[in-house]
């Protein structure tokens, strides 16, 4: 019984890496937005200070801009300052919209402003 329940397990664990593997990286597109308005959410807890900065299109989709630990960028304050209303914007994005967990695709580094 127990060696089942190990094999069982490492499916699991096996299925939940490749799962979050997918999310983090096949997920990654480039897309095209020209931005409506801008939103900074500020939570805290135990001292400590998080953003989620939030951009807004005028298409209706939004997106988020937080900082990600696996690809590596720790500067989405500077990645919000470029944003402009009424400006259009070529960024690399990753993930999708998860309703019931108010999730957004997240913005990664490389943001190009562009002509409309």
């Amino acid at each position: 019984m127990r060696p089942l329940l190990a094999a069982f397990g490492a499916i699991a664990v096996l299925l939940i890496a490749f799962l979050g593997w997918h999310y983090e990286y096949g997920t990654q597109r480039t897309v095209t937005f020209t931005v409506r308005s801008l939103d900074d959410q500020v939570t805290s807890s135990d001292g400590s200070i998080h953003h989620q900065y939030l951009v807004f299109t005028t298409s209706g989709q939004v997106y988020k801009n937080t900082d990600s630990f696996w690809h590596g960028k720790f500067d989405s304050s500077s990645v919000q300052a470029i944003f402009q209303a009424g400006s259009t914007y070529r960024c690399p994005v990753y993930g999708f919209r998860i309703f019931i967990a108010s999730s957004y695709p997240d913005i990664l580094d490389g943001c190009k402003q562009v002509a409309h």
